[in-house]
């Protein structure tokens, strides 16, 4: 869509009909113009808003600062247009837990966040099967926020976790002797060609923040039930639990039972938010209103955090669906650029394919600041919208609630749409799957295999390791301002520090001039974890095509069977000395921290370091056990024998974080030295 002067500009000439009045102030009237402003409290709904009244002389005014149309003076209409938001949000927190005289179990807590947003129906059935009343939490607010600032340890965190601690402050202040917040790393398995069903780190091991860093809960002897707990497996599930409340004494047959209504309660629930999303989508079809699809992740829901989008866009005469509503009529066309392995996400790149086909829907996406994982994401779906010819809309939003330029972009989404009426609508039709880049056996003869540096010592004799089992494997030695750059160019802007730089170096490399592109390929690891780092292979591929170099092959280095390329194979000889080069980088790098800060005579330890590296790699040609024996204790030998001060005392320090970022010491600003220096 068009926006700001420029646009307004464009469209004026657009719309333009000849003999038109004019509604703006003649050039006699505006030397008389005058204005005068006051601020006022609203009052007229719970956001208090603080107003800017401009009177000026001609009488009319314009009132500023407003989150609602109510503080324009001006009631809200009956609005009829459905907005799934709002009907979630009732029908999940609509349970009533039982009373106190019929809870013989007595009371247990539940924290109304994150992904309490999509499973609380399944929780709160469990609880009350079992005999507790369950108590949750109270609704977000800035106040609910307020209540655990002073336990947040990070500030880059989320707004959706940094609420968490609010809202445990809560249930302690309700006296809540137990509370109940897991943690989730899988969720239920609701697409069987997505690679994973992982949640997001943070959603799935926030608990243990919470229990480390909130002291209340120790010293007032509050019972904090987080156990690991997976949603995928149900027999699993099941063990678990049973292993949590054995504190309790319940019979697991009792568990069992109750388990068992819980799914069937929860399965109730998900049944009835996609009934509503078939029957909001006839509503579309019937009126002939346009719908959004507003995707985000299930804590989007909560009013505090979407900071009333929803509303708004409702308020524009459009009707609103989330991606959980919709995505079961429709499946994402696959292979996809990325690894889908996130549940949540899943469901919007389902509903994105929906929003691709229809010329009723639109779709904007919520996303949190910092969001790694929706960095990975967001670039996916908008391929999908952006295939079909359509817009595609971005929100990020964090604690700041001024909505100004989220009311902007969404007036201008629907004068774009309104626009199109007018004009005969561009429908594109390309493709958007990924088409595989294969890395055959005859390239393992020809192809120089690139690698990112990461971690100078272990990489160093990972090369020697590849290079024997027949591979042309270089790695690149140093990282350069100009990899940063080429990184933060093809990547988005929320990708992490450590994808920059890998994808950075490795196409200043292609771009370089001094490889032969047509016999080049590239490797990078997967862990095949919840982390985005599994997906740094599917960043670096939109890379590649933005480049110019997508016939480029990328080898996936990993355990897990992923991405597997007809060229490349760890058979047991290479997986071995995998496993020997790694061993031995992890002894010679303790060996140089431990002795070097003390060593009497400069230089000694390096020196020493240097001769055991190329002794190691020379030892990786066969990489026997014995020979790796007999290394091991000659390392630890040498340099024991090594001179050190045994008077100086220096206090240790631990360096822990991403591999590169711990390991590199370009990417650390050479922080292993700045520390032996101090």
């Amino acid at each position: 869509g068009l926006m700001g002067a420029y646009g307004a500009a464009i469209l004026a000439r657009e719309k333009y009909t000849e003999n038109i009045q004019t509604t703006l102030i003649s050039k006699e009237k505006l030397g008389e113009f005058s204005v005068e402003n006051q601020t006022k409290r609203c009052s007229k709904c719970g956001n208090n808003c603080m107003l800017t009244e401009s009177i000026f002389n001609s009488g009319k005014s314009f009132i500023s600062g407003n989150r609602c149309e109510k503080g324009e003076g001006n009631e809200l209409k009956t609005i009829n247009i459905p907005n799934i938001y709002d009907y979630k949000y009732k029908r999940i927190f609509a349970y009533k837990p039982l009373e106190k005289g019929e809870a013989f179990r007595g009371v247990i807590g539940i924290p109304r966040v994150l992904n309490i947003y999509d499973n609380y129906p399944l929780w709160f059935t469990l609880f009350t099967e079992l005999g507790f009343r369950v108590e949750i939490s109270g609704r977000s607010s800035k106040s609910i926020y307020e209540k655990g600032m002073d336990t947040i340890p990070s500030d880059t965190v989320c707004y959706p976790a940094k609420l968490v601690h609010g809202h445990i402050m809560d249930l302690v202040e309700k006296d809540v002797k137990v509370i109940f917040y897991p943690c989730i790393p899988k969720e239920v398995a609701e697409d069987s060609e997505a690679a994973n069903n992982f949640n997001c780190p943070i959603v799935a091991t926030y608990p243990e923040v919470i229990k480390n860093n909130i002291d209340i809960l120790r010293d007032k002897k509050i019972r904090l039930l987080s156990p690991f707990l997976i949603l995928n497996n149900k027999e699993k599930l099941l063990e678990l639990i049973c292993n949590e409340l054995s504190y309790f004494r319940i019979e697991k047959s009792e568990i069992k039972m109750a388990l068992e209504k819980a799914w069937l309660e929860y399965d109730r629930y998900k049944a009835d938010i996609r009934n509503k999303g078939e029957e909001i989508l006839s509503f579309i079809k019937n009126s002939g209103v346009k719908g959004i699809v507003l995707a985000g992740r299930p804590y989007h829901l909560d009013p505090e955090i979407n900071h009333g989008i929803p509303e708004m866009i409702n308020r524009l005469g459009i009707a609103v669906l989330s991606e959980d509503s919709v995505n079961h009529l429709a499946h994402v066309e696959r292979p996809i650029r990325i690894l889908d392995q996130w549940t949540y996400h899943s469901r919007v790149l389902d509903a994105a394919q929906l929003v691709r086909k229809s010329k009723e829907l639109e779709m904007v996406e919520l996303n949190s600041f910092g969001c790694g994982l929706d960095s990975v994401i967001s670039d996916q779906v908008e391929e999908i919208i952006k295939s079909a010819g359509k817009l595609f809309t971005i929100i990020k939003i964090d604690e700041i609630d001024n909505l100004g330029a989220a009311r902007i972009r969404m007036r201008s989404l629907k004068a774009a749409l309104d626009d199109r009426k007018y004009k005969t609508p561009i429908r594109e039709n390309k493709e958007y799957t990924y088409k595989h880049v294969q890395f055959t056996k005859e390239m393992k003869r020809k192809h120089t295999i690139l690698a990112p540096q990461m971690s100078p010592m272990h990489f160093e004799l990972l090369e020697s390791v590849f290079n024997y089992s027949g591979y042309n494997l270089e790695v690149l030695e140093t990282t350069t301002r100009e990899d940063v750059e080429q990184g933060l160019k093809y990547t988005n802007n929320d990708a992490c520090y450590p994808c920059v730089m890998v994808v950075g170096q490795l196409i200043t490399a292609l771009k370089s001039g001094q490889y032969d592109i047509n016999n080049t390929s590239l490797i990078v690891s997967q862990t095949g974890g919840g982390c985005r780092a599994t997906n740094y292979i599917g960043l670096l591929r939109k890379a590649l095509l933005e480049s110019g170099l997508e016939h480029v092959p990328i080898i996936s280095l990993n355990f897990a069977g992923l991405d597997q390329q007809p060229g490349f194979r760890i058979d047991f000889t290479l997986f071995r000395r995998i496993l020997t080069a790694i061993y031995y980088a992890d002894l010679l790098m303790m060996m140089l921290y431990r002795i070097r800060p003390y060593e009497k005579i400069k230089g000694s330890t390096n020196l020493l370091f240097n001769v055991w590296m190329k002794k190691c790699k020379e030892s990786l040609r066969k990489a026997t056990f014995a020979e790796f024996k007999d290394n091991v204790k000659g390392i630890v030998g040498d340099f024991e024998f090594l001179k050190i001060d045994k008077t100086l005392k220096k206090p240790k320090i631990g360096i822990v974080g991403e591999i590169l970022v711990k390991f590199h010491p370009q990417a650390n600003n050479d922080l292993v030295a700045l520390l032996e220096r101090e």
